[in-house]
């Protein structure tokens, strides 16, 4: 009986060596392997659909049709907003020196979406800081959410403690194609060779 028993516990002793070698194995696996992040998603992936209008702070109408015509990095956001925005804002203006010429064969767009605050002509003095390829879109608030309800993005009016309101966001950046359909995004957890190498590759579909 003992002997049976001594046999039964080294078996088990060998059964849990194996799987512990197993998960090690593959804890291995996961840290070394390669991590390799595709610049553009499957266009399939997400389509867009639904019309909307907005006004650029020149005045004129800008629709879904023009995101078919030319290469979009389309970014909302705020005013008001206090570091996102203008961190984001920011760097595309930095990389977009970097990239030299060819960051003119793509529309930098950023749709504001604080309807109250966001006048045209706000939108146009906060916009003078950065980059002036940047194009600044406002609306009524019907028209923004019409836009991010097309562009599948996430656009909430907040209130806050006291007594004002904030705006929640996506804050990604929609790297869109001539046929209006995404082709990747940029957001500020990636560094900027990668940021960089999706801005170029953008600016070749025009």
């Amino acid at each position: 009986m003992a002997m049976q028993q001594s046999r039964i516990r080294i078996a088990l002793a060998v059964a849990c060596g194996a799987v512990l070698a197993i998960v090690i194995a593959k804890t291995v696996e996961l840290f070394t392997a390669p991590q390799q992040q595709p610049a553009f998603v499957s266009i399939s992936d997400h389509p867009y659909s639904g019309p909307f209008a907005l006004t650029a702070t020149d005045g004129r109408r800008v629709t879904d049709a023009n995101l078919k015509r030319r290469p979009h990095a389309v970014f909302f956001g705020f005013t008001h907003c206090p570091d996102i925005c203008p961190t984001t804002l920011q760097r595309l203006t930095i990389l977009m020196e970097r990239m030299g010429r060819s960051a003119n064969n793509f529309v930098p767009l950023f749709i504001a979406i604080d309807w109250e605050r966001d006048t045209p002509e706000a939108l146009k003095s906060y916009l003078s800081s950065f980059d002036k390829r940047i194009v600044g879109l406002t609306g009524t608030e019907k028209e923004i959410f019409d836009a991010a309800k097309a562009l599948k993005v996430h656009v909430k009016r907040v209130p806050d403690d006291h007594g004002d309101y904030t705006m929640e966001h996506t804050v990604r950046v929609l790297l869109i194609g001539l046929d209006g359909r995404l082709q990747g995004t940029v957001d500020l957890h990636q560094n900027d060779a990668v940021v960089l190498e999706k801005l170029n590759r953008l600016a070749r579909l025009h």
